[in-house]
């Protein structure tokens, strides 16, 4: 299953929008109303919890600096990532996609699919806001 958040702009370099991803503590500024929960788990790593849905655990994953930050599944049980793709426009401007990869069966693919498109439609929005 692969989910694209169209793409944003943000009033900020590349570097400073990697910079700003890659501090997972950051992260929560992004998150939709719906959030429910948000904890550390360890310096790579954390949980959120959005209304109607089971805690999801990320951790860092292999970031490409300035222009990618990944999160993955931190449960091995799902394999799935949330990638921010960052782009520069200009000099104090870049682009950035939120992607959503996973594998799963077809009845979770239902369940999660609306509920996981509105959570990186959120964080895109979120992060342009923020700029």
């Amino acid at each position: 299953m692969e989910i694209k958040a169209p793409t944003h702009t943000v009033n900020k370099t590349p570097q400073e929008v990697y910079d700003f991803l890659s501090e997972l503590p950051n992260i929560q500024q992004l998150m939709p109303e719906e959030l429910e929960a948000f904890e550390m788990t360890g310096e790579d790593s954390f949980f959120f919890l959005l209304k109607g849905m089971p805690k999801i655990y990320l951790e860092r994953g292999a970031c490409e600096p300035p222009s990618k930050v990944i999160l993955e599944s931190a449960r091995k049980k799902y394999d799935f990532h949330i990638a921010a793709q960052i782009d520069a426009i200009d000099d104090n401007k870049s682009e950035v996609i939120f992607e959503f990869k996973g594998e799963f069966n077809t009845m979770l693919e239902m369940m999660i699919k609306s509920p996981i498109t509105s959570l990186i439609n959120s964080m895109a929005e979120n992060l342009q806001r923020l700029s």
